[in-house]
């Protein structure tokens, strides 16, 4: 490989040490955070440059990002491969921008890494241009950004800071270069293998349930339960369905308890019939679904009250006329 244009002769490379980036989103993490590669090449024909990287944990790798030089508006294409096999497992392209910088382009679907794999990316540019510091994995030091690892050239990884000419899988290695190419990964609290995320959708497939403000379920002998919050939820709206409702009580057969038995039970269980005691409400809360039906079951037994008691008062009217 012989570089036949760079930045300037000097051969120095970059320990990325900076704070990880801020990327398009605050949830989102990479390996080399935000340095400035201080050296640029092109070997005159289309070249493809690649970088090996593996996670400790399950991860989800939403794109793929590199450092780009201002010379270069090229159409790129960004790819990610098991590192083993070479095997694909996604594919995007960074068209037309002008800027200098780290630059990026999304998957249309994230990829789910699995820990302690090897993985490879690659960038393909039909110009040439690439950004690299050489020697960056060479002395056996890899490097280490939270769960991951690029690691440097060895016998069980083979070498890192791979490229090839054209736009094929990069299996070839100088001076163990690194070509300054990195992932676009979303945010670890999320990286756990019963989460998958689709756009910006996230879902739990393994049928689990999600706390908030606790750790603990709150009614473990509940196996419907999805969903615990210790705390206030604000919303704009919020919709309950429910499998029954109240209009039953407007049917011709409903039969309404007396009012003097009516009495007689709110006077004794102070309460209305069918409705949850208050020991049972503050030991167990209460359904809103349910209490929603319940509630409008009243209402309607009340308007039914109210009508015949104003045919008992239209009937009274009628006998005290003169």
């Amino acid at each position: 490989m012989k570089r036949l244009f760079k930045k300037s002769n000097t051969r120095i490379f970059l320990l990325a040490v900076a704070t990880v980036c801020a990327l398009s989103s605050s949830a989102q993490t990479s390996i080399w955070g935000s340095p400035t590669p201080l050296e640029n090449g092109n070997d005159g024909v289309p070249m493809t440059v690649g970088l090996k990287f593996r996670s400790s944990q399950t991860a989800y790798i939403e794109g793929i990002r590199f450092y780009k030089w201002a010379i270069d508006t090229n159409t790129y294409v960004l790819r990610l491969y098991k590192a083993r096999d070479s095997s694909l497992l996604a594919t995007t392209t960074y068209k037309n921008d002008s800027a200098t910088g780290w630059v990026q382009s999304t998957f249309a679907n994230a990829v789910t890494i699995q820990p302690d794999t090897l993985y490879l990316i690659s960038v393909y540019s039909p110009s040439g241009n690439y950004s690299y510091s050489d020697n960056y994995f060479s002395g056996g030091v890899s490097f280490t950004n939270g769960r991951f690892t690029a690691p440097a050239s060895n016998l069980t990884d083979g070498y890192n800071g791979l490229y090839v000419y054209g736009n094929h899988v990069p299996n070839t290695h100088y001076e163990d270069s690194n070509y300054w190419i990195d992932i676009v990964a979303n945010d670890p609290n999320l990286n756990d293998i019963n989460w998958t995320k689709t756009g910006n959708d996230i879902h739990n497939t393994n049928n689990g349930i999600v706390t908030i403000g606790t750790s603990t379920n709150p009614a473990p002998g509940d196996g419907n339960l999805k969903l615990a919050v210790n705390g206030n939820i604000y919303t704009k709206k919020l919709k309950i369905t429910q499998t029954g409702w109240a209009d039953f009580v407007f049917d011709s057969d409903y039969r309404l308890l007396p009012l003097d038995k009516l009495e007689e039970y709110i006077k004794q269980h102070h309460r209305l019939p069918d409705m949850p005691a208050e020991k049972e409400v503050l030991a167990n809360g209460a359904d809103v679904g349910d209490q929603q039906v319940l509630l409008l079951q009243k209402i309607e037994e009340l308007t039914l009250y109210i009508i015949e008691l104003k045919k008992e008062v239209e009937t009274l009217k009628k006998k005290t006329r003169p």
